[in-house]
């Protein structure tokens, strides 16, 4: 991953510990500032909504409902998709717009991005491919090889954004915590 692959994705969704506002002090005075809050809001991404979404997991494969496994997926991987757009990362093609995101990220604290840790990041992913695995396994279900990567797939979105987001959110921490930090390199009003 490269650092500012990393902190687009990082800055998608906001689900895990503690929403948005976690993020606030690091993108304070930044292009994101205020509109990465409005994202979040309009997208209506609900903290509480994902620690549900994984229990309909577990509800789903326990009873083999394929459907249902697919529906809860995809509903925590569109939280993601609905941030980009809504920053306007996304292209009509709904390709990545690295422009756009190259200037919204020349405005964040570079201390920030030099704290991301793409180990963790690795680990992370490698843990979510793995939590979908066991999951399945235990629901003994025969779901087919199709279906089983279909979710897989979807997975794999999931774990990039919430990952990288969980990286992001420790990097903006330990900026806050040690106190170092830079004044964002171009103001906005």
């Amino acid at each position: 991953f490269k650092p500012t692959v990393i902190l687009v994705s990082a800055l998608l969704t906001a689900q895990v510990r503690g929403g948005a506002d976690e993020l606030t002090p690091c993108l304070a005075g930044t292009s994101l500032g205020e509109r990465f809050p409005l994202a979040y809001d309009v997208c209506n991404v609900d903290d509480n909504e994902h620690w549900e979404l994984d229990i309909l997991h577990e509800e789903a494969a326990d009873t083999c409902d394929f459907d249902k496994l697919k529906a809860a997926f995809t509903a925590q991987m569109n939280d993601g998709l609905c941030l980009m757009n809504q920053l306007g990362w996304i292209d009509e093609n709904g390709d990545l717009d690295n422009e756009a995101v190259q200037n919204d990220l020349a405005t964040v604290d570079p201390i920030v991005v030099q704290n991301i840790n793409q180990e963790a990041i690795g680990m992370c992913i490698q843990d979510h491919h793995e939590e979908l695995a066991e999951l399945l396994d235990e629901s003994e279900c025969d779901f087919t090889d199709e279906q089983e990567q279909e979710l897989d797939d979807i997975n794999e979105k999931i774990a990039d954004y919430k990952c990288l987001l969980q990286t992001f959110a420790a990097a903006c921490h330990a900026s806050l915590v040690t106190g170092n930090r830079h004044e964002p390199r171009v103001p906005f009003p």
